[in-house]
Formats: C-alpha cells, structure tokens, sequence
C-alpha cells in the first residue's frame, strides 16, 4: 500500500512530522541568515582575544641590551642579572638546578650588602630581595622550589634581630640558607632517589620525558645496584633535553630507546 508514503496533515505525529520539523528548522535558519546577512567569518584566534590562554605566562623575550636599558637592570645585583640571563636563553633548566642557582646568587646578594645610613637592615634588604626576585621573574616564572627558598629566606629575614651587628646578621642568613638547601633540596633529592630505586625491578620498561637529574640519578644507582632494565626516552623541540639523558644512560650502558 502506498498510504505510508502519504503526508501526514496537521500537527499529528507520522512519518511526515520528522521531515516538517527538519524544514521548520531549516527554514527558520534561513530567515535568521537572510535577516542578519551571512554569518561574519572567525578570525584567527589569539591569546588577546579569547580567555582560553589567560592563565598562561605570556612569553616575553629577554637580552642582554634589554635589561640594561630598564631601571631594574641597573639596581640589581651584577650576579642576579647573569643569573637572569641565564634562565632566559635556558642555560640553567630543571627545578632544582634554578633553584640551586638563585639561592646562591641571593647569597650573594646578601655577603654584599651594607646597610645604608639610617636604615634598618631588615627593612632594607628585605627590599633588595625583592627587586631582586622580580627580575628573575621578569626572565622566567618561578619553579614550586624557588617559591619555598623565597619564602623561607624571608622568614629567617623577618627575625632577625633589629640590635644585632649587620656582619653577624648577615652571616646567619648565609648558614641559614644553606641549611636550608641542605635539607630541603639535597636530603630530600637523596630521598627520592632512593625511594624510586626501590620501585625499579628486573625487566621494568621505564619511560622518561626530556631531562630530569634526580631520575637520571634513579636510573643510574639502579643500575649500580646490578638492575637491568630499558629506558624508554621520549623527547621534543625546541630544547632536545633528552639527548643529555641518552648520553648519560649510554654511559653506562643501560638500554634505551629515543621517541
């Protein structure tokens, strides 16, 4: 029979109905496209004009002749510049590395430090620390490890007593802070390490990405405790960190595989 392939009239439901509603739709589509003309064209997005990119630091290139026209480059500490620099064009990569690294430039920092006539040690320093902490922010956001060495060199900073000699000050923010990378940087790395040997076993594929020194320390104390396993390297451009991890593995001869 052919009454299936009869339209339905009205508003009743039938075979009719899906494909009236379909025109309906597409008939309103076109009205709305007649009435506002045809639909403008997208264009490329960018981080200025969609929130999808906000919360990301916008890359800002630093050098050389930059930092000595601003007005920062000429009250920083000669050795927070270069250090800054240094971060810039990536010379010091890796968490612990920059860390390490800023704790003893702002070492620095301090050994050279006098107190100006009619100022208080504390206040003052406390200023030169963070101009000195902006700078190197201007070259490279701060890693987690960084943010902690700051915050506790100001924490020591903060109680210092305002009566004692500026040399003895001085002299305990140095043991301090060396203590202080002692304990919560090189113990803890050794912690680590240690830890992570004990999950490795015989046969184990281990993946790394790039170039990490305390996993490549994992990598080569299990190996001196006669582990065999492979290593799986997965790199990327631009930087090509990866290759410093497969020389060091080659070293000793721990089998890899670059990806």
């Amino acid at each position: 029979s052919s009454s299936g392939d009869a339209p339905v009239a009205g508003g009743g439901r039938g075979p009719g109905s899906v494909g009236s509603g379909g025109g309906a739709a597409a008939a309103a589509a076109g009205r709305a496209a007649g009435a506002g003309g045809a639909p403008k064209a997208r264009g490329p997005l960018t981080t200025s004009s969609t929130e999808l990119f906000a919360h990301l630091q916008q890359y800002r290139p630093v050098s050389v002749e930059g930092v000595l026209r601003s007005k920062e480059g000429g009250s920083v500490h000669p050795a927070v510049v270069a250090l800054g620099l240094r971060y810039a064009d990536g010379s010091i990569t890796g968490g612990t590395a920059r860390c390490v690294a800023m704790v003893h430039a702002l070492s620095q920092v301090i050994a050279d430090y006098h107190t100006p006539e009619g100022k208080s040690l504390t206040r003052d320093l406390m200023g030169t620390i963070n101009s000195s902490v902006d700078f190197l922010v201007r070259c490279r956001p701060l890693s987690v490890s960084m943010g902690n060495a700051i915050k506790a060199l100001k924490l020591y900073l903060s109680k210092i007593d305002p009566a004692a000699p500026e040399t003895a000050a001085k002299s305990q923010l140095l043991s301090q802070m060396q203590d202080w990378l002692n304990e919560k940087v090189a113990l803890a790395d050794k912690v680590l390490v240690e830890h992570a040997v004990s999950k490795v076993y015989d046969g184990d594929v281990i993946l790394t990405y790039a170039y990490s020194q305390v996993i490549l320390e994992v990598l080569l104390s299990a190996a001196r405790e006669g582990k065999r396993f492979r290593v799986l390297v997965v790199d990327s451009r631009p930087e090509l960190e990866g290759r410093q991890m497969m020389r060091r593995l080659l070293q000793v001869c721990i089998d890899w595989v670059r990806e």
